[in-house]
């Protein structure tokens, strides 16, 4: 894959993003967003509250690789949804507390998470999908940022001055495209020397196993 630049840069005026494309912005996160909040657990009895095929409920647990965030492990009862808060579609779920602080994921369907996690609603200025895959990039400087006391944590004011890098909103959109389309196929090609390796390890042991019980005459030839 060729990979092209862009034109001509400027300085970001952050020490870990660099220079950055000269049309583009560099703004706190508070600024290009609806609202950052924080999940909470239901109070209700478990039984009642919990309900393997309801409402998803996210849990730092959930948190994979992947950037769209599947089933949670846990789910709610329409009695428990009644005592959360309930983020709507494309919101970005950041992690805020504990081992796994700054692992992020996006929730495509109207959705819960638990007290470790902060949901972030984009404003009409912010692609979800851009942001989730550029919160993905600055993980260790979230880490950093984390006040440390028991466990590291990020609050919600520090989630809000997280510096961003703002192209136009189609660009956003062009972007996070772009990443969707080359990481499939670098996933895909993941896949397939996971089963050539399978496939010779799998040969491995049978020729190990027809060596020592026989089948191979490996006798040169005189």
């Amino acid at each position: 894959m060729r990979i092209k630049s862009y034109p001509k840069y400027k300085p970001s005026g952050v020490e870990w993003l660099g220079d950055v494309p000269e049309h583009w912005s560099a703004l706190p996160l508070r600024r290009v967003i609806r609202s950052v909040k924080t999940g909470c657990t239901p109070t209700g009895a478990e039984d009642s509250a919990f309900d393997d095929n309801g409402f998803n409920w996210f849990s730092p647990s959930d948190f994979s690789e992947s950037v769209i965030l599947g089933k949670s492990n846990r789910a709610l009862s329409e009695e428990g949804k009644k005592e959360v808060r309930v983020f709507p579609p494309m919101t970005v779920m950041l992690v805020g507390i504990g081992a796994t602080i700054g692992k992020v994921g996006l929730s495509t369907d109207e959705s819960s998470c638990n007290q470790q996690i902060n949901g972030i609603i984009c404003g009409n200025r912010l692609d979800s999908l851009f942001s989730t895959y550029y919160m993905k990039t600055m993980r260790d400087f979230i880490v950093k940022c984390g006040k440390y006391t028991t466990l590291p944590i990020i609050n919600q004011d520090e989630t809000k001055n997280l510096i961003f890098t703002l192209p136009p909103l189609t660009e956003q959109q062009a972007i996070a495209a772009f990443i969707d389309r080359e990481t499939a196929k670098i996933d895909n090609l993941i896949s397939k020397v996971e089963t050539a390796i399978e496939k010779l390890k799998e040969y491995r042991t049978a020729l190990i196993s027809a060596a020592v019980t026989g089948k191979i005459d490996v006798r040169e030839d005189k």
